[in-house]
């Protein structure tokens, strides 16, 4: 959480309205479509929130935000993770509310809509909490229909966008 403070403060203290963290991420798709799948995320507070991409094999792409749950997360700014899927969805079913916040502290979920119209929720174990996503991560996406994705996101390091020279 300290680095991740820090990340967020130095971006501040230097005026840098670019500042950013973005990174990558890859999975196997599995249970339908078989291949790799490939990810990118960025942040401007240093890895709590942000948005996500996905690409599969068969040219769907997915995109939507992503939060970082600690201890202090409130169930209103998660909510929209559970409440829109049926029960038996992976790790979210009915009554997935503020009592689960705290058990899932040190994981990133993320909900993302498909370009075909299908649905993708993920669930990330984070290597270093106090990092956040940019100290790296694994889990698990479930995309409406079956198919689940083993994704993987190497740690990464604050940067800023490229300027034009």
């Amino acid at each position: 959480m300290r680095a991740l403070i820090a990340t967020a403060l130095l971006c501040s203290a230097a005026g840098l309205a670019g500042c950013s963290t973005i990174g990558t991420g890859y999975g196997d798709v599995q249970n339908g479509t078989t291949g790799r799948a490939t990810f990118q995320w960025s942040s401007s507070d240093g890895g709590m929130t942000g948005t996500m991409s996905a690409s599969l094999p068969s040219g769907e792409s997915f995109s939507g935000q992503f939060y970082q749950l600690t201890g202090e997360t409130r169930a209103e700014r998660i909510d929209s993770h559970w409440d829109t899927w049926r029960p038996g969805w992976g790790a979210w079913g009915p009554g997935s509310t503020i009592v689960h916040v705290p058990r899932y502290s040190g994981h990133v979920v993320a909900k993302l809509g498909g370009s075909s119209g299908h649905r993708m929720r993920c669930d990330f174990n984070l290597r270093n909490p106090d990092a956040g996503i940019p100290g790296g991560s694994s889990g698990t996406c479930f995309i409406e229909g079956g198919e689940t994705i083993a994704a993987t996101f190497p740690a990464t390091s604050p940067r800023r966008p490229e300027s034009a020279s």
